[in-house]
């Protein structure tokens, strides 16, 4: 059994060693974990000035948090106190989503309090990452295009897992270094900034950050439902490309993240309709994007994945983006594609994107029929009639010939095992 305390807010009257903001304010629950084993204090925190429009009279964000340890351990979760809405949702259906991704045993969630009123959010919120998506959905929710009650009145950026778990430390590190490039493009935006911290990263249950970002936005965003009436999550995959998937839980957002909501706080996934590739196109010609630009994953690998840091970080802050990592390499192939990409000189090494373009465009050769992403970029290819290299296409062939030959191996053994 997971057990949720009933929500208290603290009060960080100094900057201290476990990494408070000054004068911040924490919304706390105590959580026991019987499986793992874990009794924490889990915690959000943001500055005093929005610190008063934490949610403590409900255990919503917590619950949400310790959705899928709870799903992975098997355990139900017991709390002191619910909305309704999120009550129902989960039991209903989310449990049951998270039940077929994982394979695990349906949970139940039980509440000793149920409580059926909104807490009169009026403002109007999304993510600022500065990468493709985020700067999408916040264009997007303009006055020029949306209707006044969904155009954004708050940017916000929460550190809820984005950067790693293995040290706690060293994530919100890179967190705020990656916090002082956003405030720059606030400033020139002139939309306030809410940014949250947290120490739910530690309830890491054999997971990365794919598999469960949905989970842990949502759980910050139900952390402010006082403050936001409606938030939007900027999307990661089309609706079309829905299915149940362990790895990546983009591929269900469209599904899941509106069973997140309560009475008063709906959840919304930004422009859905739109692919990676042609939210690029929308984007790349605004002068801030080509100023403020930054997809790279570079100061996730510190934590996550230190031997690719390690070769890296000789180049990693040359430019704003290290122009080397996954992320990187997909955008100025789109902006390549678009025509863009000498716009961009000032973001990323295009010297360096073009030594290691012809081995990127085998990867998309290669997953394209996998990854709705690289299929974006495989039929851009084909509409811009762009010139495959030779070597890129005679690499993935040979993956695909390796990975058929080996299934057949495979089925051969089989049939004689039999």
């Amino acid at each position: 059994m997971i057990k949720i305390e009933k929500p208290r807010i603290e009060f960080c009257a100094t900057d201290n060693q476990k990494g408070a903001f000054m004068g911040g304010v924490r919304l706390v629950s105590h959580v026991v974990n019987e499986v793992i084993p874990l009794k924490e204090d889990l915690w959000f925190e943001t500055e005093t000035e929005y610190g008063r429009y934490f949610c403590d009279e409900v255990c919503d964000a917590f619950v949400v948090a310790m959705l899928l340890p709870a799903v992975q351990t098997h355990q139900d979760i017991e709390c002191d106190c619910i909305s309704e809405k999120l009550l129902y949702n989960l039991n209903h259906i989310v449990t049951f989503l998270l039940q077929n991704a994982w394979k695990g045993r349906r949970i139940e969630i039980r509440a000793k309090r149920v409580v059926n009123t909104g807490f009169n959010g009026k403002s109007v919120g999304t993510g600022c990452s500065l990468g493709i998506d985020s700067f999408a959905a916040i264009f997007s929710q303009t006055r020029e295009y949306c209707t006044p009650s969904y155009c954004i009145t708050h940017l916000t950026n929460f550190n809820v897992g984005a950067f790693g778990s293995k040290d706690i430390k060293l994530a919100r590190e890179s967190w705020l270094h990656d916090l002082e490039k956003i405030k720059l493009f606030v400033e020139e935006y002139n939309l306030p900034l809410v940014t949250l911290d947290s120490n739910i990263g530690i309830i890491n249950y054999d997971t990365v950050f794919d598999e469960v970002f949905i989970l842990r936005n949502a759980a910050a965003i139900l952390s402010l439902q006082k403050l936001f009436g409606r938030y939007f999550i900027a999307s990661g995959r089309t609706v079309d490309t829905i299915k149940i998937n362990k790895d990546d839980i983009s591929y269900y957002e469209t599904l899941l993240s509106p069973l997140l909501s309560t009475e008063g706080c709906d959840i919304i996934i930004s422009e859905a309709d739109k692919t990676r590739v042609e939210k690029t196109k929308f984007i790349a010609d605004n002068p801030l994007v080509k100023k403020h630009l930054y997809v790279c994953w570079k100061e996730i690998f510190k934590n996550e994945w230190p031997h690719y840091w390690e070769d890296i970080k000789d180049y990693a802050d040359k430019y704003r983006n290290c122009t080397r990592c996954n992320k990187c390499m997909r955008t100025c192939l789109t902006l390549e594609l678009l025509g863009c990409l000498d716009d961009y000189k000032d973001d990323f090494d295009i010297p360096q994107y073009y030594k290691t373009r012809t081995k990127y465009i085998k990867r998309v050769l290669t997953h394209r029929n996998s990854d709705s992403l690289m299929k974006e970029i495989y039929i851009l290819m084909q509409e811009k009639n762009f010139p495959i290299p030779l070597k890129a296409k005679i690499g993935a062939y040979s993956i695909r010939l390796r990975a058929v030959l080996k299934g057949k191996c495979k089925m051969i053994m089989k049939f004689f095992q039999r």
